[in-house]
């Protein structure tokens, strides 16, 4: 289970009483340093959960009602899934976007899709382990159904991770971009819209 939340990038809860138990069992393993790494991992994602510039908002009833808790800047809404590696690969470098909005007022917003109450939890470890500054929409069933409504096709599908934008004024100016999996090239077609 160690190994394969390193394999999966993810922090299973109860993985330190997993660790004690194969440590006392077996102290001179080949293993042990390669889970004592993984496990230090895991113990910096589950403990850093008080990070001032995250937010994360639970019982957001549509995209629409979170939308327009920022009249007056423009929103880069992102949706994304604990699950989704694409998804935590762009928030590896997330940086440059970050610096780009701020320079113009623009306010990042994400919005987990993971409905069930171990997939939030993923999404708050995986949101605070690689920083992902700004507010966190936790989807419940009516954000969930709303996102699939709003940005899927008309068969209800939706690929992930994937990057709209609004207005000051809280209209949709871009649907989907096309650089959803890749924060430097949405950077820059930001600039040619903002």
């Amino acid at each position: 289970m160690i190994f394969t939340d390193v394999d999966l990038d993810r922090s299973s809860a109860g993985i330190l009483n997993l660790y004690d138990e194969f440590r006392n069992r077996y102290p001179k393993s080949p293993l042990m340093p390669r889970l004592e790494e993984a496990v230090a991992r895991n113990i910096a994602v589950n403990s850093g959960m008080n990070d001032s510039e995250i937010e994360f908002l639970d019982s957001i009833p549509s995209v629409e009602s979170l939308v327009s808790r920022f009249k007056g800047a423009p929103v880069l809404l992102d949706i994304w899934a604990s699950w989704c590696r694409p998804c935590r690969k762009n928030f590896t470098r997330l940086e440059p976007l970050r610096k780009f909005a701020a320079e113009k007022g623009l306010k990042l917003v994400y919005i987990s899709i993971d409905t069930e109450d171990n997939g939030k939890k993923s999404a708050k470890q995986i949101a605070m382990k690689f920083g992902v500054k700004g507010t966190n929409a936790l989807a419940g069933k009516e954000l969930y159904q709303d996102v699939f409504r709003t940005f899927g096709s008309s068969s209800g599908a939706m690929m992930i991770p994937h990057v709209a934008l609004y207005d000051a004024q809280g209209n949709l100016v871009v649907r989907k971009f096309d650089e959803s999996e890749n924060s430097e090239g949405l950077t820059e077609r930001l600039k040619t819209l903002l």
